[in-house]
């Protein structure tokens, strides 16, 4: 394309340059896709907007609560020979779970923790942006989490940072939604977040289009807090239920890249619906671009018949 320009008559540099960058911007309005761990907070709230979900971040809580504050989890390890080695997130993840059995899960019998490290967590769309990622360990009723997919009898989430990483919001937030998608209490989820040490963050949907975040001072009063969460998550999923708009079905598949057209995310829509959606929004694209080479040019080229959305999709009228 770019030598047919260079040999086309008048086409200067610069309307070169002009057309490029066009294109480019077009480009870039498509769909853009992150992993959750690299979702920065604005990248997560558009998305979350594109669904109908705000967020609310409330005030620290400073007071204590009933349980006591678990011990710091120890960050390095000692071989045999007496040497230490820092531990990082992925291989201190066992040893992780075991602390939060001992110090956070001791006593309770009907709920545990199962290791989720290996399982997708559902793509999460909104905005022309997209996410996908893992979650660390579940959290649900044991006679429950034996059975179905990963994540169908999950409660919660507990991201854990057994490293000296941060805790990152726009991931916590994207993998409650998507958490929210695949589990049976929909958004009755919640999802807890630590370094194991001084950090203590829970977040939940309190109502249907509302993510609140919680910030706590002890680790023993955001336990206590994330299992009332947990053990009402079947109530608060009955409070929860939302049915998704067609406007939003939409929105969520314009432009994308992953044509994966039985992958509906819940979403009652015909798959050849899609495709017309998908097929109508590079038709437009085309004729923006066409409309800006008749700006530069004073001609403007037509769009042709093998590309528009009716000539690509053979039941486009059906």
């Amino acid at each position: 394309m770019t030598s047919q320009f260079h040999q086309a008559p008048g086409f200067s540099a610069v309307q070169i340059s002009a057309l490029a960058a066009f294109a480019q911007e077009e480009m870039d309005n498509r769909t853009k896709h992150k992993p959750m761990s690299e979702a920065s907070v604005p990248f997560a709230i558009s998305i979350l907007a594109g669904n109908g979900i705000q967020t609310v971040v409330e005030d620290p809580i400073r007071e204590a609560g009933s349980l006591a504050d678990p011990p710091k989890f120890l960050r390095v390890v000692v071989d045999s020979g007496g040497q230490v080695w820092n531990k990082s997130e992925h291989a201190g993840m066992p040893e992780a779970v075991k602390w939060t059995n001992k110090h956070l899960l001791a006593g309770e019998q009907e709920y545990g923790l199962k290791v989720v490290t290996g399982a997708a967590l559902p793509k999460v769309k909104g905005n022309r942006k997209s996410a996908a990622g893992k979650g660390d360990i579940a959290i649900g009723k044991l006679v429950n989490m034996k059975h179905g997919d990963p994540f169908t009898f999950v409660n919660g989430l507990i991201e854990l940072k057994t490293d000296r990483s941060s805790l990152k919001t726009g991931q916590n937030l994207l993998e409650l939604f998507a958490l929210s998608k695949t589990s049976k209490f929909g958004r009755g989820v919640a999802l807890l977040a630590t370094d194991c040490d001084e950090t203590w963050e829970t977040f939940h949907f309190s109502e249907v289009g509302v993510i609140v975040h919680r910030f706590y001072d002890h680790g023993g009063k955001a336990w206590e807090e994330f299992m009332k969460l947990i053990k009402s998550a079947e109530q608060r999923q009955l409070q929860n239920i939302h049915p998704a708009s067609l406007a939003a079905v939409k929105e969520n598949y314009k432009g994308e890249e992953d044509k994966d057209e039985q992958n509906l995310d819940g979403f009652d829509m015909p798959a050849h619906e899609i495709k017309k959606l998908r097929a109508l929004d590079d038709q437009a694209m085309l004729e923006r671009i066409a409309d800006h080479l008749g700006a530069l040019h004073g001609e403007r080229p037509v769009v042709p018949l093998w590309a528009h959305a009716a000539a690509r999709i053979p039941d486009y009228y059906a």
